[in-house]
């Protein structure tokens, strides 16, 4: 092992070798500097500090501590002030990459650049569904695409390879991740795990425990936070993906409306909002919301946010920057989303 360690500090000091060593240190300092600030500090002793952006719309990427930003608002998708694409549907992350499924096209972004390039014409494509068909994957300039209760692979042809019948369902999101690696779907009282597109794993829980609402894969397909209602308390649980060593996050009274869930870039941390509602309906109901972070290894959680009253006041997590501890929200009241970021550090 001494060999090859050796071996490798001689080839990155020599031969124009300086630069490479600069990145791989400033690569691995990036990674370190989070892992750190996230993973060492007792969520207890974590402290922050919160500010307005000068921006409309939803962050759903951050880079180098909010100077490169992607952005959503109403159906148009840009890199801070600059457009990348319009008619979104959804757009799919990846190894470091963002592609833009519109209604007519899937885009590839460039994050250098900040341009959005046109991969796949839905011209192309004989579906009269592709308009809203989802990106869910990207490979070797193959794209994954789900129609519903399937998924088909085209190429830049048009060609398709599949389908792939997949059993239940999931809400929508804006920023869909690989779902090769793993994806949850609903199915009555129980969650299915399908990796490359085939069941793995199928969770049933029984009703006595309350009924399953929601359900959230980790990136690494490891773990899952899931919902339940349970008469009049919503309950939030952290499971392995399999539905083993389940524990109680956080419980309240109210009846489930949504859940967002983001987890951190290193998956130490978690941050959850659940938005609820009185059980009576009409004018004068009363929502509430909270949101909170939890560290599963730990079992670790602090309150971030709390509201009740008759208007929704809800803090909802859309994005961690990829190199600073820092995470982008969305207050649910203003009708101009401003987004605001808080930055943690140890008191």
């Amino acid at each position: 092992m001494a060999k090859w360690t050796n071996k490798f500090i001689s080839a990155m000091v020599s031969n124009g070798g300086q630069f490479f060593l600069l990145i791989f240190i400033l690569a691995l300092a990036a990674v370190l500097r989070f892992a750190l600030a996230n993973d060492q500090v007792p969520l207890m002793e974590l402290s922050f500090k919160s500010e307005a952006a000068q921006h409309i719309g939803k962050v759903i990427s951050s880079r180098r501590g909010g100077e490169e930003l992607i952005i959503f608002h109403e159906g148009s998708l840009r890199m801070n002030e600059s457009p990348l694409a319009q008619n979104v549907v959804n757009v799919y992350g990846g190894q470091g990459e963002h592609w833009v499924k519109t209604e007519e096209a899937i885009v590839e972004i460039d994050l250098d650049s900040g341009v959005g390039m046109e991969k796949l014409s839905g011209d192309n494509v004989a579906r009269p569904s592709f308009a809203q068909a989802r990106l869910v994957g990207v490979k070797d300039g193959r794209y994954f695409l789900y129609f519903a209760d399937q998924v088909e692979i085209l190429d830049e042809n048009g060609m398709v390879e599949g389908p792939y019948y997949l059993e239940g369902w999931r809400k929508p999101r804006l920023l869909e991740e690989d779902w090769r690696r793993g994806v949850a779907l609903l199915n009555g009282n129980s969650w299915t795990i399908y990796v490359d597109f085939r069941a793995q794993t199928t969770v049933e829980l029984p009703l006595e425990q309350g009924e399953l609402r929601d359900v959230y894969l980790s990136r690494d397909a490891s773990s899952v936070i899931y919902v339940l209602q349970l008469e009049d308390q919503v309950q939030l649980w952290y499971a392995q993906a399999n539905g083993a060593q389940a524990q109680l996050i956080h419980q309240g009274q109210k009846w489930f409306s949504s859940m967002e869930v983001v987890w951190s870039p290193d998956q130490t941390t978690v941050v959850i909002s659940v938005l609820g509602y009185a059980e009576d309906a009409g004018p004068e109901d009363e929502f509430s919301s909270t949101t909170l972070m939890y560290r599963p290894r730990g079992q670790e959680s602090i309150v971030l946010n709390k509201s009740q009253g008759h208007e929704i006041q809800a803090m909802v997590p859309t994005a961690w920057d990829a190199d600073e501890f820092m995470l982008w929200f969305n207050w649910l009241h203003q009708e101009q989303p401003v987004p605001t970021f808080y930055t943690f550090f140890s008191q």
